[in-house]
């Protein structure tokens, strides 16, 4: 066994690395820290594929970012010369000086795995609760990291050789299991970063999942590390969640991977927040990284509170150590699981600093020392307890620093309260097809945009663009205020679309919308948008809705083509005087779910007429003898008559593949007063001089409205057409005064008589020897020329449902005497 003094001599002796004003709140800076840890041993000097940082996401909302998870390693208390003093190490947090018995270079790294699980090799457990009783809770945004090194450990320290991760490829998945579940999801990285070949880290977004999953245990498995000395592997949950009962926090994720040595320290600046201009505020911080000991010393984190320490100005802030109890200064990153100086246990409360109660948090195993890996929350303080974060900042500095020990960053957050409006967390744009059914091209596109300010100063010079969609033409007319904050308005209003005349405008130029919102809004001037505190007894809800439409363009050919666009909003800070911008629902967001405007245009279907004809009455009784003709009858020999789907082809039809329906309305009922459908083929036998009432049902059931639809019919053989049968309905509106109307038609919950002749209304009766129109081409010839009559129907919208809409169907009728 190597004595402790002698582990760390030989550590040391390792070359460096060398790769590359309204409420506010006691000021409380947090930082949030996740570490896993490797020695300098087996860190090779040359420099490998490192992935700088960058924004993840971002968020300015109500709420708090957490995080929690949990090793999957821990040191053998059966295997390699230390094993002895793996309980010791597994449950000590401090040490005065460097002890390398307290690290995992020290030992055999065997794998954690509490699920009894047959399928899993490692696994480990986090428990959270969120407040999900609090107005306004919702989880907005979850990431999953986990990190380990595939290879087999060492045997620099005495340990036996190690072993290499089951399947290193699969490095880019592990399992995830939510509470309420049994089954794990297996979760693919989205993204992937590797240095010295075998070291690594992972990133998943599984904001759907935790949104599912909730409070409760979260069991991370099978993470692919290897086993031996100097190993390690774990998982943590970063997550973003609103809650009304929360300050404003500009809340923002970085990742990346980079290894931070005594000779390779790694500073970046996070900006896009303002904090308050003056008095106490909050703010946090939180990384997830590989690599540091509570046995080795020397790991740092500092904070620059303005983000201006190369500029020179006096009002530099310098780059201050942040600290606490659990997290010392001169070894911040230490193998720790602490919230707020509480450490993390199987079930623990925490108090935060602004007086709330986050928990019970727990972990599975809970070993104190967990060996290469810190998921902490620590407020950014000094080691006096000074505050370090700077009024009126817009940025912030973030350094990691290193004495000896080597750690791989892969991913932080930093949360800060602000004082500034809020348009974009609530900015919302849908879409909705005015004609309904498919998107076809010349369709109608309505477009609503609300947004409301959920922050904490009132925004001014409220301006909100649109572009029109390409593949569209803007309606013009269609600009409309449905909901606005200023009492001097009545909504809904409609706009013009002239420059500069009033609220909103079309810029042709641009070819872009454009509405000036807010309290004292004008016709070249945004007005004030106040905020809506949640926490403020009576607050007014101040959400501003307003919409236009644009016009698919006929000229697409191309299918289906999406047509999507976000709107963009410009705003002030009343308060600060500084500007703001933002898209609604930007489908670039990971967290934003898909983009919500997203409608594609699809080919037109063909429409589809079904036409019916029956005998309806003879001489105008429905009876013929012992013949009942009203009466609904299916004919076995034609599938279209019923709501019966059947599947072309048809035999005996003439054309065997038109399709079939259901929406007949009460084709299938054979009482009450709205029977449809009702008639026969065979009405028995009739006499000269016998009337014949013909019904002919009609119903529009394609995939696209029915347009300019014209119906014939010819009389039949040895029937004279009875000109003024229908004299006594009601007449149509139009036609000739004192004609004789031989023509009725049932349309739109409407029974109207039309005359016979051409004179410009719907029906007209065409007399032996007439030409007839195109639309008469494809009726079945008679065996003499009797006329026929013609019906002009319009534009009939394909049926949705059984009788509906009630344009969708109708019915023809004429009678004729038989000769």
């Amino acid at each position: 066994m190597f004595p402790c003094s002698s582990i760390q001599k030989v550590l040391a002796s390792k070359s460096p690395l060398t790769k590359k004003g309204k409420n506010l709140r006691p000021w409380l800076t947090r930082l949030l820290v996740t570490a896993a840890t490797t020695s300098l041993a087996f860190f090779p000097t040359a420099a490998q594929a490192q992935r700088t940082f960058t924004t993840r996401n971002a968020f300015q909302l109500r709420g708090r970012t957490t995080i929690f998870g949990n090793p999957v390693t821990t040191c053998s208390t059966t295997v390699g010369p230390n094993s002895g003093n793996c309980t010791t190490a597994q449950q000590t947090t401090s040490t005065p000086g460097n002890n390398g018995l307290l690290t995992n270079n020290a030992y055999w790294m065997d794998y954690v795995d509490i699920d009894s699980d047959i399928d899993t090799f490692n696994s480990s457990s986090a428990t959270y609760n969120f407040p999900t009783g609090n107005p306004g809770f919702q989880i907005v945004w979850a990431g999953l990291y986990w990190a380990g090194d595939t290879s087999q450990g060492g045997t620099f320290n005495g340990n036996p050789v190690g072993v290499e991760a089951p399947t290193p490829s699969n490095r880019g998945q592990m399992l995830l299991k939510i509470p309420g579940s049994s089954i794990y999801q297996t979760i693919n990285a989205t993204t992937l970063d590797v240095i010295s070949s075998t070291r690594y880290s992972a990133f998943a977004d599984v904001t759907s999942l935790v949104q599912s999953g909730g409070s409760g245990t979260y069991t991370g498995a099978n993470i692919q590390t290897g086993k031996g000395e100097d190993r390690y592997g774990g998982w943590a949950l970063i997550v973003v969640y609103a809650d009304d009962t929360e300050i404003l926090r500009s809340m923002t994720i970085f990742d990346g991977f980079q290894g931070v040595g005594s000779s390779s320290p790694l500073t970046t600046t996070i900006s896009g927040f303002l904090t308050p201009n003056a008095g106490p505020f909050e703010s946090s911080i939180g990384a997830f990284i590989s690599e540091g000991d509570v046995g080795f010393f020397g790991d740092q984190f500092l904070i620059d509170g303005d983000g201006n320490n190369s500029d020179g100005d006096a009002t530099d802030q310098p780059f201050v150590n942040v600290s606490d109890s659990e997290n010392p200064a001169s070894n911040f990153f230490n193998s720790s699981s602490s919230l707020f100086e509480t450490r993390i246990g199987t079930s623990t409360n925490v108090n935060t600093p602004d007086g709330k109660m986050l928990g019970p948090i727990g972990r599975n195993p809970a070993f104190p020392n967990l060996l290469a890996m810190d998921i902490d929350i620590v407020e950014a303080e000094d080691n006096s307890g000074t505050a370090i974060m700077q009024n009126n900042a817009t940025e912030a500095g973030l350094q990691f620093t290193s004495q000896g020990d080597v750690y791989y960053p892969t991913a932080f957050f930093f949360s800060v309260e602000v004082f500034q409006p809020v348009l974009t967390q609530n900015f919302t744009k849908t879409v909705t097809d005015v004609n309904g059914g498919d998107l076809n091209p010349g369709d109608i596109l309505e477009y609503t945009i609300t947004y409301q300010n959920t922050g904490n100063d009132n925004a001014t010079d409220v301006v909100l663009t649109d572009a029109i969609p390409a593949n569209t033409t803007y309606e013009a007319g269609s600009l409309r205020i449905l909901t606005d904050p200023d009492p001097g308005i009545t909504t809904p209003l409609t706009q013009t679309d002239t420059l500069n005349d009033d609220r909103a405008e079309f810029d042709s130029t641009n070819n872009r919308v454009v509405f000036r919102s807010g309290i004292g809004a004008d016709n070249t001037n945004g007005g004030n948008v106040p905020f809506d505190d949640p926490n403020v007894a009576g607050a007014v809800d101040d959400t501003v809705s307003v919409s236009f439409r644009v016009r698919v363009d006929s000229g697409i050919t191309t299918f289906p083509t999406t047509i999507s666009n976000q709107a963009v909003i410009d705003y002030v800070g009343e308060f600060s005087g500084t500007p703001f911008t933002g898209n609604s629902d930007d489908p670039t967001t990971p967290s934003e779910p898909d983009d919500p405007t997203d409608i594609d245009v699809v080919e037109p279907t063909d429409p589809n007429l079904i036409l019916i004809k029956r005998i309806t009455r003879i001489n105008g009784v429905t009876t013929n003898g012992a013949v009942d003709l009203d009466v609904y009858i299916d004919d076995v020999n034609s599938p279209y008559d019923d709501n019966v789907d059947e599947v072309p082809p048809f035999a005996a039809q003439p054309d065997p593949n038109q399709d079939d329906t259901t929406n007949w309305p009460d084709a299938d009922s054979l009482n009450g007063p709205d029977d449809y459908l009702k008639g026969v083929i065979d009405a028995g036998e009739v006499q000269p001089g016998d009337e014949i009432e013909y019904t002919i049902y009609f119903l529009s059931t394609g995939g696209v409205p029915a347009r300019t639809v014209q119906l014939c019919d010819r009389v039949p053989a040895f029937q004279t057409f009875v000109l003024d049968a229908y004299n006594a309905e009601a007449p149509a509106p139009s036609g000739g005064v004192g004609a004789s109307r031989g023509i009725l038609v049932d349309y739109n919950n409407s029974v109207l008589a039309y005359t016979n002749d051409g004179d410009g209304d719907t029906a007209q009766f065409y007399p032996p020897g007439s030409t007839l129109p195109a639309a008469c081409n494809g009726s079945p010839a008679q065996s003499e020329d009797n006329g026929a009559i013609v019906v002009d129907l319009g534009d009939l919208p394909q049926a949705t449902g059984p009788g509906n809409p009630a344009t969708s169907y109708g019915a023809v009728r004429f009678r004729a005497t038989v000769k």
